[in-house]
């Protein structure tokens, strides 16, 4: 049997380096830029590798992804950015997600956590099946990335996989790697049946900011 895992900013003014006679604007590099900035009309766009246990790559053709920040959404109180994307690894049609940014954590409508800015020590999500159980935490060092569309310092949310089903493996990471004013940069899936040899990995290759 083969499972597949699918896988504010707060603006600080200093005076004393930004004024300009009685003008004082804000500086870009004084702006704590967020993880996943979401603008509507934001997009990232992804394509996936095969990469074995040696670590030699595949590129899979075909394999793009898009995801697209469509508009806001209020949902009870709170306003939600509706997200459109796709996942070719699965061949899935459109998938429409709700996220939002509450005080540097992302979340959904059921207050799902999908990473977090400023927590490292706690467990933040955990999914548990009768297959599986992963259990979420941030990396605390900053990780460094590249992709075809650069090099970018990274927090990982990293996903502890315990199987419960029979395989060759007891345990395997899933890595969500995002970027401050850049968003999600690359993450990884696998295939129970045989994930000490080959991994998947969805990365960036292009993206624009609003």
């Amino acid at each position: 049997m083969k499972l597949k895992l699918f896988a504010f900013s707060i603006s600080v003014i200093f005076i004393f380096s930004c004024q300009k006679e009685t003008v004082i604007p804000l500086c870009e590099s004084q702006i704590t830029r967020s993880y996943f900035p979401m603008e509507v009309g934001s997009y990232w766009i992804y394509q996936w590798y095969k990469v074995d246990s040696s670590g030699i790559e595949e590129i899979q053709d075909g394999k793009i992804d898009t995801v697209t920040i469509v508009k806001d959404t209020l949902i009870g109180t709170s306003i939600y950015k509706k997200i459109q994307e796709n996942n070719s690894f699965v061949t899935a049609p459109i998938v429409i997600k709700f996220r939002r940014d509450s005080l540097g954590f992302l979340i959904d409508r059921n207050n799902n956590i999908y990473f977090s800015s400023s927590n490292f020590i706690d467990t933040l999500r955990t999914i548990n099946n009768n297959n599986f159980k992963i259990i979420y935490k941030m990396e605390v060092s900053p990780t460094p990335i590249e992709t075809t569309a650069g090099i970018f310092d990274c927090l990982n949310f990293q996903g502890e996989v315990t199987s419960f089903v029979s395989a060759d493996w007891s345990t395997q990471l899933i890595n969500t790697y995002f970027s401050r004013g850049i968003g999600k940069i690359q993450e990884n899936t696998f295939f129970f049946s045989n994930a000490n040899e080959s991994q998947f990995q969805r990365r960036l290759v292009e993206y624009h900011l609003e």
